[in-house]
């Protein structure tokens, strides 16, 4: 049964990065196509084309020749897509914890100038008579853990971003947030568990059960002793025993994926409930605050509150992607709109 995905309605924002220019999700995915392991995967295919012209045009090739170049070029072409499907899932990945630790930074610098402020507030309660001492050194070790924790962000910052850059050998100024129309519905588990067929791991193995099970037609007992002829024959059938085996446990992991991706999705739509629920929060709070009702930190406390559960939708979403990218890795079933070849 395919799993409903009802389409995302809250974009969520934005965020700006000091890079030279700015870069969205696709444009960082059109950097997969350099990737060592696919330019690898390419040439190994081209020659793998090559020589199935070269053997296909051959006269004098033999059977088992021809079934093996098919097999070579298959094989090559299968490994070169889930290089493909790799190399994005990897780039999308560094892409999404560049946009997260930067909202965390975000988060942190809110969060130490909430801390400098109570610290105001401490002194001057303090000034009063209204606070002790003691709840001064409380506010000025916040500020202190506040700011360690801003340095913190920063720095993890820093190295995402330098991870990106190797990734798609592009500088940005800025990072777009992904669009929801990138994110489709979780595709229906017949359509994945009819595509691990096409994944290299199981294509070796049939490659090998048919190598076998051709072995068995290829002799004749005018030529071959009959202990040759039985001991091909069992060669066959434990080659296609490892055959049922290795699809049994592909398909697991599979399920595994499908059920990963799926829990995502609804894992996203729990966090934006959630977020609106905040938002609406913060709207109320801000009509308190304009009444006077509240005091301006009060206010800024919901506004932290609501950071937090922007990010939180943030990283919901940007679960689900990556368990869209790695369900299309891991089981060769494509992701329409994500594949940048």
């Amino acid at each position: 049964m395919k799993a409903s995905v009802k389409p995302f309605a809250l974009s969520l924002v934005v965020l700006f990065l000091p890079f030279a220019s700015a870069l969205n999700l696709q444009e960082a995915l059109g950097a997969a196509t350099m990737r060592t392991d696919v330019i690898n995967a390419q040439l190994a295919l081209n020659d793998a084309n090559t020589a199935l012209v070269r053997t296909q045009s051959d006269p004098l090739a033999l059977k088992l020749d021809q079934v093996q170049a098919t097999q070579r070029a298959r094989l090559s072409s299968s490994q070169l897509t889930q290089a493909q499907y790799q190399a994005i899932a990897d780039i999308a990945a560094s892409y999404t914890q560049v946009l997260e630790l930067n909202a965390q930074r975000d988060l942190a610098a809110m969060a130490r100038d909430l801390s400098a402020q109570s610290l105001d507030i401490a002194k001057i309660r303090f000034s009063k008579g209204s606070a002790t001492a003691l709840d001064v050194q409380e506010a000025e070790n916040n500020l202190e853990d506040a700011n360690k924790n801003l340095a913190s962000a920063e720095q993890g910052l820093a190295l995402s971003r330098s991870d990106l850059a190797g990734l798609t050998g592009q500088d940005s100024e800025t990072l777009e947030e992904i669009p929801d129309t990138l994110l489709g519905a979780v595709p229906a588990l017949e359509t994945v568990l009819a595509s691990i067929d096409n994944g290299p791991t199981l294509i070796q193995v049939a490659n090998g059960a048919e190598l076998a099970a051709l072995a068995v037609d290829l002799l004749d007992p005018s030529y071959a002793s009959q202990s040759q002829i039985d001991n091909a024959v069992l060669q066959r059938d434990q080659a296609a025993e490892s055959l049922k085996e290795a699809r049994r446990g592909i398909e697991l992991q599979a399920r595994s994926l499908y059920n990963q991706t799926t829990t995502s999705a609804q894992g996203y739509q729990i966090q934006l409930a959630a977020l609106n629920n905040a938002l609406e929060r913060e709207s109320l709070e801000k009509q308190r605050l304009d009444a006077g009702l509240i005091a301006e930190i009060q206010f800024k406390q919901t506004q932290l509150a609501t950071m937090q559960a922007r990010i939180g939708a943030m990283q919901a979403k940007h679960s689900y992607l990556k368990a869209l990218l790695n369900l299309q890795a891991g089981t060769m079933t494509p992701v329409e709109g994500l594949n940048a070849f």
